[in-house]
């Protein structure tokens, strides 16, 4: 039985998308914007375009907000092909 659980939980784990900080330099807003990425792990040979969603964190909150709130995301990510972008 333990075995069984370990094989869902390993399974899980390759299934989840990655997510990636990276910084944008604003002309508009003059700084640096730091952001996080979610991305869905490629499925073999499949070329169509990825949605992309936007989720803002609200006042107070940061660009890992999203995430550390929502730990799943890497797993929708992947589970629904899409892009996750979380601006600070």
């Amino acid at each position: 039985m333990v075995l069984y659980g370990l094989a869902i939980a390993y399974a899980g784990a390759v299934m989840a998308g990655k997510a990636d900080s990276i910084s944008v330099f604003s002309k508009a807003m003059k700084r640096t914007i730091t952001c996080t990425i979610v991305t869905p792990t490629p499925k073999n040979g499949d070329t169509t375009p990825l949605a992309v969603m936007y989720l803002l964190h609200g006042y107070g909150g940061s660009h890992n907000s999203w995430l550390t709130q929502v730990p799943e995301l890497t797993k929708l990510a992947n589970d629904f092909q899409t892009i996750f972008v979380c601006p600070d």
